[in-house]
């Protein structure tokens, strides 16, 4: 036999187990595996939120590690924000960098942790202020 790459016929949840199905490209004949239940996707950050005031960032370059803890296999960051790419940037450690000059105003670093069966996601946002 000689198996396409599959099918999702039922998408697992944390509750229940799914399905995918494969046929033979020859002779059409189907196997069906079940898919195991997801994980409870969890995320915590520490610090929650961080605020600065202008004249520090100004002066100095500053920053950070994000620590992310909970159950996850792969981690991704995205920074929003007025112009945020530009001043503020993420490692993939989690480190963050806050550029001088930076301007007054409130930025969002979304953290998206996901399973490797790209079912499982959880996310969490994390905001730094600057007055």
């Amino acid at each position: 036999h000689k198996y396409d790459s599959g099918k999702v016929t039922k998408k697992p949840t944390t509750s229940k187990t799914g399905t995918i199905k494969y046929t033979c490209k020859r002779c059409k004949k189907t196997t069906t595996i079940t898919l195991p239940k997801l994980r409870k996707q969890s995320l915590k950050l520490s610090p929650s939120s961080k605020t600065y005031k202008y004249s520090t960032i100004k002066r100095a370059k500053k920053s950070f590690k994000l620590k992310v803890s909970g159950a996850k296999t792969t981690v991704s960051y995205k920074v929003s924000g007025k112009k945020a790419s530009k001043y503020i940037s993420v490692s993939k450690k989690g480190t963050v960098t806050i550029k001088k000059k930076t301007p007054k105003g409130t930025y969002t670093i979304t953290v998206t942790a996901k399973e490797t069966s790209k079912y499982g996601k959880a996310t969490k946002t994390f905001k730094i202020k600057i007055k």
